[in-house]
């Protein structure tokens, strides 16, 4: 049986979450209201706990982030994280801490029971940290890696060769969307990070685990503040005549749309690395026989 841990200090929300994941038999329910009183509760539960379901700014009373804590000493505990402040920064963050998903207050019951069974359904792989990751000199067994001049032309040749390792193992859907990605971004490493420069290069990694598929782009340009991005959406035909006064191509849709494909996108401070996760749609459980063929 699995265990779940809550620490949520809102009143309503911790008994909402009680309500909910008490509704199931298959898991234990344990719900605490702070930092401080989880730390004496987890003293008796040690690595039993399977999800740990918490806020990403909770913190001890003198001050310390409950999540730095928690993953010190106990590091392989699947986390989920709520959080008020939606932004690439802290998502970053939560990745480097192992967080598996990180959803927006107010709670949404439907996603997070989505997500709640989608982790504790799941065989536990070894997935690489954006921390990790974003590390060039770390070697990273299993990915494939692509270095190239700044050309269009390599990065439609990673995007062939990651559909020839994936092309019978996926839906389609799962495929266009990593297509499109590759796509974007490596255009947008060739053409604005690099600026066309072919005697700069681009890296490209790719990674299959077994609930999700990784892909990193990275260029050798100066980056760029992701803060400052407008939304297209916003105001399309000003945001397109912005555009064209400033000399740049139609477009510059490309981050928002994969931002929407993907399941997390995360781009290193300086912006000139991006990760994208995509996660793989699991398997059917087989139909329970009744247990005619049980032992």
């Amino acid at each position: 049986m699995k265990t779940i841990f809550v620490v949520e200090e809102d009143d309503s929300s911790r008994n909402l979450l009680w309500e909910l994941l008490t509704q199931r038999k298959d898991h234990t329910v344990h719900v605490v209201k702070d930092a401080d009183t989880a730390l004496r509760a987890l003293e008796g539960l040690g690595n039993q706990v399977d999800l740990l379901i918490t806020g990403l700014e909770l913190e001890f009373e003198g001050g310390v982030p409950f999540l730095t804590y928690y993953r010190g000493g106990y590091p392989s505990t699947d986390i989920i994280a709520f959080t008020r402040k939606m932004d690439s920064e802290l998502a970053r963050d939560a990745l480097d801490q192992g967080v598996v998903f990180v959803l927006p207050r107010p709670i949404d019951i439907s996603d997070l029971l989505e997500k709640v069974n989608y982790v504790l359904g799941r065989r536990k792989t070894r997935i690489w940290t954006a921390a990790e990751i974003m590390k060039p000199d770390v070697v990273k067994e299993d990915w494939m890696e692509l270095t190239a001049p700044a050309d269009m032309e390599f990065v439609e040749r990673f995007r062939h060769f990651t559909e020839m390792l994936y092309q019978t193992n996926l839906p389609e859907d799962v495929k266009s969307d990593l297509r499109i990605a590759i796509n974007e971004f490596g255009q947008n490493a060739v053409e604005w990070g690099n600026r066309g420069d072919t005697d700069k290069r681009i890296h490209l990694l790719y990674c299959v685990f077994e609930d999700r598929i990784m892909l990193k782009i990275e260029d050798e340009g100066e980056g760029f503040d992701l803060e400052s991005l407008e939304d297209p959406t916003a105001e399309p035909v000003k945001y397109q005549r912005k555009r064209e006064s400033e000399g740049k191509r139609v477009g510059g849709y490309g981050i928002f749309i994969v931002k929407n494909l993907m399941d997390q996108v995360i781009f290193n401070k300086k912006g000139n690395v991006v990760i994208m996760t995509k996660f793989l749609p699991r398997e059917p459980a087989a139909p329970d026989d009744g247990g005619a063929n049980r032992k």
